[in-house]
């Protein structure tokens, strides 16, 4: 088990967000949409996620179901969530 921290264990990211004997918090993106309409707009999430940075969050949480679901009644998440987080990353100074 201890394997896959060894293996993370340089990474930056990897360190901020699982810091031994630490609490750390992420950031779940917000579905603008959702619960009236089907597809977030998904809308100032740079500036949200640059603000959550410099708040100390460790890490940014997207829904990874790029599909309509028609009894949830919304799609989730409307871009790849592996591209998407990335690109708002890409915006921040440490998450």
């Amino acid at each position: 088990m201890q394997l896959i921290p060894q293996l993370f264990s340089a990474h930056a990211g990897f360190r901020r967000a699982f810091a031994p004997s630490r609490l750390t918090l992420g950031f779940i993106l917000p579905l603008e949409a959702y619960p009236y309409g089907h597809t977030p707009t998904m809308r100032d999430h740079v500036e949200t996620t640059r603000f959550a940075d410099d708040l100390g969050f460790a890490a940014l949480w997207a829904r990874d179901v790029p599909t309509y679901d028609p009894s949830f009644g919304d799609v989730g998440q409307i871009f790849d969530p592996f591209t998407y987080l990335a690109f708002l990353a890409s915006n921040t100074k440490r998450i």
